[in-house]
């Protein structure tokens, strides 16, 4: 990514920040819908898993700019 394009996704995941409850019910639908059994992967605390999405993009909309951070949050997120 240039360094435009990174300050622009910066901008527009702070701009939507304060939807984020509303964008995390977005993807986990889509997800759900192009993977309908999933659905039982998310069957109890919602609200956390929400959480823990948003945390995650946030992460990584973060990291942008530093590669080796962006690396070392993709490496470990994928332990988890």
């Amino acid at each position: 990514m240039t360094p435009e394009q990174v300050d622009l996704t910066k901008k527009s995941f702070d701009a939507m920040w304060q939807l984020r409850r509303d964008v995390a019910d977005l993807c986990y639908n889509r997800f759900i819908g192009r993977v309908p059994d999933a659905r039982e992967l998310f069957a109890s605390d919602i609200e956390r898993q929400r959480i823990t999405l948003m945390d995650m993009i946030a992460a990584l909309v973060g990291s942008l700019d530093e590669r080796p951070l962006l690396r070392s949050v993709l490496t470990n997120s994928a332990v988890l």
